[in-house]
């Protein structure tokens, strides 16, 4: 991407990586080492982060979460397709 002038890559992690929760080990050391290695990266290749908005810090609505959340406000989350649109247009500095 370096020779090539630029591109996008995006990175996608949870809360659980900083607040963990028994009983999803694997899934949050995987996205805990998602988040470091985006603190890895040297500053010429440092990302821009979407920020704290909606599409970036809520719960996917997925019938999995529904189903393990089911007193939650789903109003209140994020759609795939909502994070599809921040994927596909990533914010660039």
């Amino acid at each position: 991407m370096i020779d090539g002038g630029g591109g996008s890559i995006v990175c996608v992690s949870t809360r659980a990586a900083l607040r963990p929760f028994p009983g999803a080990a694997g899934y949050i050391s995987s996205k805990a080492a998602v988040l470091a290695f985006v603190d890895a990266l040297t500053p010429s290749t440092k990302p821009t982060a979407c920020g704290p908005t909606r599409s970036c810090r809520s719960v996917i609505d997925t019938p999995a979460n529904r189903a393990s959340q089911p007193d939650a406000d789903h109003s209140r989350w994020v759609t795939p397709e909502q994070i599809a649109g921040v994927i596909r247009f990533p914010l660039l500095g």
